[in-house]
């Protein structure tokens, strides 16, 4: 495994090559072993251990991008990929078929083994907005069987699990306590102000550390709080993380990334700067 420094990166961009050199990376090289030296990848190399059952559960996967890190952190890591959507799950079958370590999964997980509603549409910046939960920008709906995560892992251990799933992660969460107590992995969650203290209640509560370790603060509440010059966002490459009790008073808008270890793991982010 090699990781590409922020100078490198930065370099590259600014001679106007990152991009296409990108690209060239998805499309051919993806598998070479190469990762960004970023905060999330250095978490992901600590916390995956080869010794549990499956090193990585992906719930959300989209496109793929972060099971191509842990593949490129150890090629061996055997991987749950859990993908709702039919057309990037048909895509996924495509991209892993000579990978027989990923196992990919056509469910959304929810608190219960049943079939609910798929709420999305079919616009560009609502690319990544699919969800269990009904929202007046998501106006397509499709049938989608739903399992829960104690059903998937079925009493087998994970070393890391990585739940985004656009406003269900808290119901997730909380029907996986059997897997947080017995199991006790590290959990990459992404969350919003509207999920965050629901998040982040829950997982203390079940004796977990939570740090956010990648901000997203909007300026102002827009039809597309993504655009450019509406978000604050911090350096991917710091090697910061900030205890979740700093952010309890923000009134913006946001979307942090948070990861949450069980206590006697804390010693474990000893390279890392953690802002009280």
């Amino acid at each position: 495994m090699i990781k590409i420094p922020k100078i490198l990166i930065l370099f590259l961009k600014k001679i106007k090559l990152y991009v296409f050199l990108k690209h060239i990376y998805y499309k051919n090289l993806k598998f070479l072993k190469l990762i960004k030296n970023n905060t999330e990848n250095n978490l992901f190399s600590i916390f995956l251990n080869m010794k549990d059952d499956f090193q990585f559960i992906d719930v959300g996967v989209f496109k793929g991008s972060k099971i191509d890190c842990i593949v490129n952190i150890n090629p061996y890591a055997r991987v749950i990929g859990i993908e709702a959507f039919k057309d990037y799950y048909d895509n996924l079958k495509k991209k892993y078929q000579s990978n027989k370590n990923i196992k990919l999964l056509n469910y959304a997980i929810s608190n219960k083994n049943n079939t609910l509603n798929f709420y999305f549409n079919n616009k560009k910046v609502d690319k990544e907005a699919f969800s269990l939960k009904k929202n007046h920008k998501l106006n397509k709906i499709q049938k989608t069987k739903c399992k829960t995560l104690n059903n998937i892992l079925n009493n087998k251990s994970a070393s890391i699990i990585k739940i985004d799933t656009e406003g269900s992660e808290y119901d997730i969460l909380k029907s996986s306590k059997k897997i947080l107590l017995n199991n006790k992995p590290a959990i990459f969650v992404e969350t919003t102000d509207k999920t965050f203290n629901s998040v982040v209640k829950f997982l203390k509560k079940y004796n977990y550390c939570a740090y956010v370790y990648e901000k997203h603060i909007f300026k102002k509440k827009l039809s597309n709080n993504w655009k450019k010059d509406n978000v604050i966002s911090d350096d991917e490459f710091d090697n910061k993380l900030y205890e979740v009790s700093k952010f309890k008073d923000i009134k913006k808008g946001f979307m942090f990334n948070i990861v949450a270890i069980p206590i006697e793991k804390n010693r474990y982010l000893k390279k890392f700067k953690i802002i009280y």
